[in-house]
């Protein structure tokens, strides 16, 4: 369209060309908003899906779930409309729901208090699998949400109850002993001793933690050096029939030797 001079006609097509290169320069700005909120969408969903934990958001006001990641839908294994559909009554073969047995969680951590807790989990094959949650109070585009974070701990856990167990089981090994049996760490305190070593000391044996071997049994006063050379030596010293001083008729073989505990290197006494 011309413009054909400087009357009304002309000054109504100048305001017109105007306002469509205003209409252009906004649909400019919208187009280039939306493609930065698509390329935001894809970030977002890319470190959502691409994460280890699995991730659940809650609604804050209702409790129910608004999205998953795929990490999620492994996890508990159930497709994402039966995830979306969960209102706690799942509290077994599900995600934690305020609706449930975590109820109290969702309700500190909607109240801004982040919270961690265990979980137990029974899969749909019957395997028991424990998950280590964490309860967070996000705000979204001016809403709140309770975003759980969800870390599959079931190996752990069975390795610390296999620890456990075997820590009974020496243990046991430990009181069964009918020697004496300490340890002490390198400054020659008591760490750790059997029943038979309790016997020995009498009624006072609960506070010996962290005392002075020679200080819990005096009679061990006179072999300190041979201790504290084990020590610093890393060898093992015999020493056999050694008689009790002030007790003719006690006699007793005592072993030193080096060992690696908790904290670092000691030794342990075996009388």
């Amino acid at each position: 369209l011309a413009k054909r001079g400087e009357d009304e006609i002309g000054l109504l097509y100048d305001r017109f060309g105007q306002m469509l290169e205003q209409l252009r320069t906004r649909e400019r700005e919208r187009d280039g908003v939306l493609e930065a909120l698509r390329q935001s969408e894809v970030q977002y969903r890319s470190v959502f899906e691409g994460v280890n934990d699995a991730i659940v958001i809650h609604d804050k006001e209702t409790g129910r779930i608004v999205d998953v990641n795929l990490r999620a839908l492994e996890t508990y294994q159930l497709s994402r409309a039966e995830m979306l559909a969960c209102d706690g009554t799942r509290d077994e073969s599900g995600p934690p729901m305020p609706q449930g047995a975590a109820g109290e969680f969702f309700a500190r951590a909607a109240g801004g208090s982040p919270q961690r807790f265990e979980w137990r989990l029974r899969k749909s094959d019957g395997e028991i699998a424990w998950l280590d949650v964490s309860l967070k109070l996000n705000r979204v585009a001016e809403r709140e949400q309770i975003l759980a974070s969800v870390r599959d701990i079931t190996d752990r856990k069975r390795a610390e109850a296999e620890l456990a167990s075997t820590r009974n089981y020496l243990r046991n090994v430990f009181d069964s002993l009918t020697s004496m049996l300490i340890s002490i760490d390198p400054e020659g305190r008591v760490t750790q001793w059997n029943a038979a070593a309790e016997a020995a000391i009498g009624p006072t044996w609960r506070g010996i933690g962290g005392r002075l071997v020679w200080e819990v049994m005096p009679f061990l006063a006179p072999y300190r050096s041979h201790l504290m050379a084990t020590l610093a030596t890393r060898r093992p010293v015999r020493l056999y029939r050694q008689k009790v001083a002030g007790e003719k008729s006690r006699v007793l073989d005592i072993d030193i030797f080096p060992i690696v505990q908790a904290g670092g290197q000691g030794a342990a006494i075996r009388i």
